[in-house]
């Protein structure tokens, strides 16, 4: 049984630890959220951050990073996501320590989805306009940089201020991405601004389908848009 062994694993912990091995201790307690986020979640939560703590004062950060991801994902599982949150914060920036862009950037973008999913679009907004920005002068990552800004671009059309979405397609994303208003994505962003500005509902609509025939649109653009398209109506 799962919570058998997850105490067997935290008794076993507790003797590691008493007898001066805290980096068994640690991978013990580690073995024994394994066993709990079966079936107790919660406990599971709290022997990480016990862990977390533990591969901290050992200079381990990427293995704590790894176990705080690991926490955002049992938040996220049981709902609460503003703890998932801020685990998953916690983890990108010790990511980002370990020079770990990469999985840093895959992390803060974790965050401003479920940010979107709280209704904190403003942070959304900040999160995918500093990844688009950081992108744009990498190599590999610069290909990506117009689908944040369309991201970003329609959070803020949802926030309703209209002159200043614009503004910021027109002055801040232009400069991070010059051709961007010759992509898809630029130009269905200025498109949508547009029917925003003159409440044009089933214009913005026929938009959205011709783009999303060529392009696809994936779960938090398609809640945006929704979101957009109900600010149209109210």
């Amino acid at each position: 049984e799962w919570q058998s062994a997850g105490k067997a694993f935290e008794r076993a912990a507790e003797v590691e630890s008493l007898g001066g091995e805290p980096d068994g201790g640690c991978r013990q307690l580690i073995q024994a959220a394994g066993c709990y986020k079966r079936v107790q979640p919660e406990q599971a939560i709290a022997l990480l951050e016990r862990a977390c703590g533990l591969l901290v004062r050992q200079g381990r950060f990427s293995s704590a990073a790894a176990h705080e991801k690991e926490i955002g994902e049992l938040w996220e599982g049981l709902g609460d996501l503003k703890q998932a949150i801020k685990a998953f914060e916690g983890a990108a920036e010790r990511y980002a320590g370990e020079d770990s862009a990469v999985t840093a950037q895959t992390l803060w973008l974790k965050v401003a989805a479920l940010a979107c999913d709280t209704g904190d679009l403003e942070r959304a907004v900040e999160i995918w306009e500093r990844t688009a920005r950081d992108s744009a002068g990498d190599a590999i990552r610069r290909y990506s940089v117009r689908d944040h800004l369309l991201r970003a671009g329609l959070a803020r059309l949802c926030l309703g201020d209209l002159v200043g979405a614009k503004r910021a397609l027109e002055e801040q994303y232009l400069a991070w991405d010059p051709s961007l208003l010759g992509t898809r994505e630029g130009k269905l962003l200025l498109d949508l601004t547009d029917c925003m500005l003159e409440a044009d509902a089933e214009l913005f609509k026929q938009r959205v389908a011709e783009f999303e025939r060529v392009a696809g649109l994936d779960e938090v653009k398609t809640r945006l848009l929704a979101r957009c398209l109900r600010a149209i109506g109210e």
